[in-house]
């Protein structure tokens, strides 16, 4: 914290830039409801230079009777585009859901690549969700304040709390950006429903 705050200009509150982290809940995967449907989001960043954004995705579920939004898992790696086709294809064979890709700008034609690789297997949708990073954030990091989010604990846990510290400051972003596409996916089906 000091050394981020004195030596790199960088300073943020310990307890995070706009959400309180001490307020999630950690769980273990027995303790997510089987029934709720789970979906994989993806945030693409082709490249593999250190100093790069990642490709992150992010597997969570939604309870609307209980009002709780789960974390399950965060993949986040630098990668080109061969090995992050495979990587979808890997996790979408093995989890077997529905998966959310953002579309925007160079994007579009990879969306559409992932979409055909997984006709007849799984569903892919588009997601360009409006607004700035923070605002489109906004809806589940209240779910975060209002003590309504679980993660499931994990190796993944520790990189993606530091980017949610430091949100929407920090360095990189791309795993709460995961976060969010998956949220507006499992909250607009939901919405859907009830409609």
């Amino acid at each position: 914290y000091e050394y981020n705050a004195l030596y790199r200009g960088h300073p943020v509150s310990r307890g995070g830039n706009v959400v309180d982290i001490s307020m999630l809940t950690y769980i273990d995967p027995h303790e997510v409801p089987p029934e709720l449907e789970k979906v994989r989001s993806w945030d693409l960043a082709i490249t593999t230079k250190q100093s790069s954004d990642y490709t992150a995705s992010a597997l969570c579920c939604y309870d609307k009777q209980q009002d709780i939004f789960y974390i399950l898992n965060i993949f986040r790696k630098r990668m080109h585009w061969h090995e992050i086709k495979k990587t979808v294809g890997r996790y979408a064979d093995m989890e077997k859901n529905r998966i959310g890709v953002e579309a925007v700008s160079g994007f579009i034609a990879a969306v559409e690549e992932i979409k055909e690789n997984r006709l007849g297997k799984n569903l892919v949708v588009s997601l360009n969700p409006k607004g700035d990073k923070l605002t489109k954030a906004n809806p589940w990091l209240a779910k975060v304040e209002a003590g309504r989010v679980r993660l499931v604990r994990g190796q993944w846990n520790y990189d993606f709390i530091e980017e949610l510290r430091t949100f929407p400051d920090g360095r990189h972003d791309d795993q709460v950006d995961a976060v969010t596409l998956a949220w507006n996916m499992v909250y607009r089906r939901d919405m859907l429903l009830v409609a």
